[in-house]
């Protein structure tokens, strides 16, 4: 990939414009159209564009482990501004992530089967 194409590629990750990347990256205005077509189609600035804005994307919102840590938190703060109730509301969502509650809110545990083992001690 030269710099001419990489310039192309960071321009287009800014503005998701491919005719305004190839011009600001140096290409000239006329032909900008057909040649943004072109280096959108060439495999290497094509994956370059596609990990940045991956990239991007992956800053600017939260995945899972984030908010699962984030409501732990909450859960475990100590700071007496935070409310029962946001305190609560995160043990809520975080039950029902890991299935703890069924539709009601009831706690739902397995079965505890008792074996009576007693009578083969002899």
């Amino acid at each position: 990939m030269t710099e001419k194409q990489k310039r192309f590629a960071d321009f287009y990750v800014e503005s998701l414009n491919a005719t305004e990347s190839a011009v600001r990256a140096g290409y000239s205005k006329r032909s900008a159209y057909a040649i943004a077509s072109r280096l959108m189609r060439n495999a290497k600035v094509k994956e370059f564009i596609d990990v940045r804005l991956c990239e991007k994307e992956s800053l600017r919102i939260a995945g899972q482990n984030e908010i699962l840590e984030y409501l732990t938190g909450v859960i475990r703060s100590v700071d007496p501004e935070c409310p029962l109730a946001a305190k609560l509301r995160a043990c809520e969502l975080l039950g029902r992530r890991y299935g703890m509650f069924d539709g009601n809110c009831n706690l739902n545990f397995p079965a505890i089967q008792i074996i009576d083992d007693i009578s083969l001690i002899g």
